[in-house]
């Protein structure tokens, strides 16, 4: 299984930093500090911060927009540089060797074909630099996005700008970044005022380049969105898709992917199709009841290898609708009054048992008429995978109970 790119956590717990480097774990005596403020430094004040008396080349809108080499400017790093906060939007782009930097108590090893990426008054540092790391640093304002005349929200529009959301990312065509990265430095190096408005249309086409090579999946805010133009997971392409997102889920974090099928109980295989389906479900909710009957953002998600870290970064929405508007016309109270029959199977990729006859059993508990209910369950690997023999068989052991009022007996069915 692959892992995700090293991560490391530091803290300050009585007096003492604790530094943890995977399994290493070493105390050291913190240096008394007089100010715990942490420096917001601005592009014109990089220099004296980060190099010393080495200067970068100056630009006439380098407080605006600045594209740099990292093999240009590395050697005259003065490393570790100090926590400290950016006045603006950066990236670093990795071709080459190794870099090591924080997002507040997290360190991260920024490695080949993967993006570092923060927006402004994120505490960070840099801590190594290989001597043989190569790559893109860029950093920019948003304010030059107005100049495309077009309505862009930086944190919503690309979500790795999010304040929780993961710093570190990898892509999947490493030569297409590349691309776009030297269009913008060479634009960037031609230092002309009047050509200055293609940098925002240049940038703004890399972060969406990001943003197809990194997103795995639709966002909830996109589906139930029905202002925008949504398209269906064609059934007859998912076999392919579901393949080549198998792969780009398990790049990311195998670990994760392992226990998030776990948890609702899917087979790793079964992952994708399950969420292509999903997709087209929610959609197909959201039309019907007019928006987003949904609200998880009093959820609390448990079960999983790192529950602090799926909580941060699960997305959020509140129900735009009432949920009666869509769901009203169900019986949702288990307040059954006539014989009634629930066959399952043991495995469903769709709907697993726990969240559809587990919960309608509680219902029915609750009111007290567990007289009307039983459940019959076959070993079925799929959804509704039922022989034409089970099918006959539950539906005369149905029509028995109703007409003898000897309820069918619950169990397997083979």
């Amino acid at each position: 299984m692959t892992k995700s790119p090293l991560r490391r956590e530091r803290g300050i717990r009585g007096g003492v930093k604790l530094l943890i480097i995977k399994h290493l774990t070493i105390f050291r005596p913190m240096k008394k500090n007089t100010s715990l403020k942490i420096p917001i430094v601005k592009p014109s004040q990089f220099d004296s911060f980060l190099f010393g008396d080495w200067k970068a080349p100056n630009y006439v809108f380098y407080e605006k927009f600045h594209i740099e080499r990292i093999e240009t400017y590395k050697k005259h790093l003065q490393l570790p540089t100090p926590p400290h906060r950016r006045s603006v939007y950066f990236l670093i782009f990795l071709t080459k060797g190794k870099v090591i930097r924080s997002k507040g108590l997290s360190y991260f090893d920024i490695l080949p074909n993967h993006f570092f990426i923060l927006p402004p008054d994120q505490i960070t540092s840099i801590e190594y630099v290989s001597e043989d790391a190569e790559g893109f640093y860029c950093h920019f304002q948003p304010e030059i996005f107005n100049l495309l005349k077009l309505k862009i929200d930086l944190q919503k529009d690309f979500p790795f700008f999010q304040l929780t959301a993961e710093p570190l990312v990898e892509t999947t065509d490493q030569n297409r970044i590349k691309q776009l990265l030297l269009i913008l430095e060479n634009e960037n190096q031609k230092n002309q005022k009047e050509r200055f408005e293609l940098i925002p249309l240049y940038l703004y086409t890399l972060l969406t380049e990001i943003k197809f090579q990194i997103q795995t999946h639709v966002l909830l805010s996109e589906i139930f969105d029905l202002n925008k133009p949504y398209k269906a997971q064609d059934s007859r392409a998912m076999q392919a898709k579901a393949a080549e997102l198998k792969k780009k889920i398990f790049e990311k974090d195998s670990t994760f992917c392992v226990a998030f099928a776990k948890a609702f109980q899917i087979k790793i295989e079964d992952l994708p199709m399950s969420f292509f389906h999903n997709e087209n479900v929610l959609r197909d909710i959201a039309q019907k009841a007019g928006g987003n009957p949904f609200d998880n953002t009093n959820t609390i998600y448990s079960g999983f290898p790192d529950d602090l870290k799926v909580n941060q970064r699960a997305e959020r929405l509140a129900s735009t609708v009432d949920n009666n508007v869509f769901v009203g016309k169900y019986d949702r109270t288990g307040n059954i009054n006539k014989p009634t029959l629930l066959l399952h199977t043991l495995y469903d990729q769709l709907i697993p048992a726990q969240f559809a006859e587990n919960n309608f059993e509680n219902m029915v508990l609750k009111q007290g008429k567990n007289q009307y209910f039983s459940v019959k369950y076959t070993n079925g690997q799929g959804h509704c995978q039922f022989t034409p023999q089970q099918l006959g068989q539950a539906f005369d052991e149905l029509r028995t109970w109703t007409k003898t009022g000897i309820k069918a007996k619950a169990g397997y069915l083979e």
